[in-house]
């Protein structure tokens, strides 16, 4: 992804149908509440880690995990969602890609940035 330049992938499974998403923010590490406690604790690829100290082995743990426990089940957009339901759907949702289906199979994905691109040239929306 970081050789790519792209901030996500879609998931499939054997059969080729979307299962879920795999982000860039999946990577850094973020604090989240431990429920039923006033504790934070650090959630990094779908693991919590106890410390900072022990990021590192945590990563070089998780490299070898397969995709799907790393991945986000999110929701899919159709080809013909109208673009402002996709703008919405990424501000109130606070997301920053959405992947388009054709049936269950994937059919590219589309990003923040691509919605701005349109918002700036809109004659490339055809296109």
């Amino acid at each position: 992804m970081r050789d790519l330049r792209i901030g996500c992938l879609p998931v499939v499974d054997d059969d080729g149908n979307y299962v879920g998403i795999i982000t860039d923010d999946s990577f850094f590490p973020q604090q989240k509440r431990v429920p039923f406690s006033r504790e934070k604790l650090t959630w990094v690829l779908g693991a919590w880690v106890s410390n900072l100290e022990d990021l590192d082995d945590t990563m070089a743990r998780l490299a070898s995990h397969p995709v799907s426990e790393s991945m986000q089940k999110r929701e899919s957009v159709s080809a013909d969602t109208p673009l402002e339901d996709l703008a919405r759907r990424m501000l109130d949702n606070d997301l920053h890609h959405l992947v388009v289906t054709l049936g269950d199979k994937v059919d590219g994905v589309i990003s923040r940035h691509d919605l701005a691109k349109l918002l700036l040239n809109p004659a490339d929306a055809g296109s």
